[in-house]
């Protein structure tokens, strides 16, 4: 209605060209301007708040969540570091949400002998129009908290089955070591809040062949593994939007065969350990698409692939520990380059940021690797490199040199988790 008048107004007076009319509304047209600028300047503002608010609340519940996991490893927090970790997290959520916001005075509250966090910035907004009004920004105050008691705790293993897992008896090692681990996330699960998936991958994965139609949108030859690869759409390649809204490609069959499927989440711990056991390598090493599968496992837009005891809970649920295992023996060097999506290890760290922004907790492992080897000569990014800015913090990164160093690694990755969850 208020824009409506304005233009009516307008109309009026650009009707009328005698010189006082002109002069009135030369005078009148700033106000006019300003006050209309700084009604939709108002729109933005309530805009805005809601995305500072959810903004917020993914930064207190990530930070709850560091705090939880550094105490797993021995170490308390200071509310100091809780700040510096909520001021960076909140940065990359805001500049994830595109939007003007900017925030600062994040302050951090804790309370003694609980896991209980209350945070609060100061934030602004540009305005537009509304400066003809002297009003720059407008400025506001959001607060959020977050406390932590275990409602559960969803696991991906993204397991190595590239043709070099065959070298050395790796892949007789990798099975020890992954059922090891799942013995100590499920050996007491009781309550059935603990489910575990996994995502055999080399080339690319095995989608199973029941889903591959879901996924791809084609049917699937008799003599043909159910194997998929990159979505070739550069808005969907590095999100977890569902298959419904952008399918797969399957453009290569060197990948684990109709035998080695992934397993979405469940907490049938015998299941598991007979999928394991089944693994047979093939083909090269597409770390990211590993990665993507081990996020889509969990992810909260898949609920309509994975249903039943298998459907991930939603992201934003108090108390739900979200989590990846990336396994590796070699070097993310295998893509679908027709696409367009730039190399293996910039795919998987472009994947693994952004299942962490989601509060996924990602551990990589590498086994029998050189951490300090070069992907490509002349480069300097590193085997290790790639690995530890997966995981975001190099002490969710494992280097495994023999058997019993991967084993021990996935051990102590599990015994992290359940303490996570006994923690809470």
């Amino acid at each position: 209605m208020f824009q409506l008048k304005i233009k009516k107004s307008f109309a009026k007076f650009s009707k009328d060209c005698s010189g006082a009319t002109a002069i009135i509304y030369a005078l009148c047209l700033f106000p006019i301007l300003g006050i209309a600028g700084f009604a939709i300047d108002a729109s933005r503002l309530q805009s805005a708040k809601a995305t500072t608010a959810a903004a917020m609340d993914a930064a207190v519940m990530a930070t709850v969540q560091e705090k939880i996991l550094q105490k797993s490893l021995g170490k308390n927090m200071k509310d100091s570091e809780l700040k510096t970790y909520a001021t960076e997290f909140l940065k990359l959520g805001l500049a994830n949400l595109h939007t003007d916001v900017d925030c600062s005075n994040v302050q951090v509250k804790t309370n003694a002998g609980s896991n209980k966090i209350k945070l609060s910035a100061d934030c602004g907004l540009p305005t537009t129009l509304g400066a003809i009004l002297g009003v720059d920004k407008f400025e506001y105050t959001n607060a959020a908290a977050a406390e932590q008691s275990f409602a559960g705790l969803e696991l991906s293993m993204v397991l190595d089955y590239s043709k070099s897992m065959d070298n050395n008896n790796k892949i007789e090692d990798l099975k020890v070591a992954a059922k090891d681990a799942l013995d100590i996330l499920l050996a007491n699960n009781t309550n059935k809040k603990t489910r575990v998936g996994l995502v055999p991958y080399s080339r690319g994965v095995n989608v199973g062949v029941s889903r591959y139609s879901e996924m791809t949108g084609e049917s699937l030859d008799t003599d043909d593994t159910a194997c998929v690869t990159e979505r070739d759409d550069l808005f969907k390649a590095f999100t977890d939007d569902p298959a419904t809204l952008g399918k797969f490609t399957s453009k290569v069959n060197n990948c684990p065969n109709n035998d080695n499927p992934i397993i979405p989440l469940t907490d049938d711990l015998n299941e598991l350990k007979a999928a394991i056991d089944k693994a047979v390598p093939n083909g090269g090493t597409a770390g990211h698409i590993g990665a993507a599968w081990g996020w889509y496992l969990l992810a909260e837009p898949w609920q309509t692939h994975w249903t039943g005891d298998s459907q991930p809970q939603d992201y934003d649920k108090p108390s739900l520990i979200k989590a990846v295992i990336i396994m590796t023996d070699g070097q993310f060097k295998d893509a679908d380059f027709e696409a367009d999506l730039g190399r293996s290890h910039e795919q998987a760290l472009k994947i693994c940021e952004n299942m962490r922004y989601k509060g996924v907790i990602v551990y990589t492992v590498g086994f029998d690797i050189d951490v300090d080897d070069k992907l490509y000569p002349g480069e300097a990014v590193t085997t290790g490199d790639v690995l530890i800015d997966c995981a975001g913090d190099p002490s969710r990164f494992f280097n495994a040199a023999d058997a019993n160093e991967l084993t021990a690694a996935y051990q102590t990755i599990a015994s992290r988790l359940t303490q996570l969850r006994l923690s809470e």
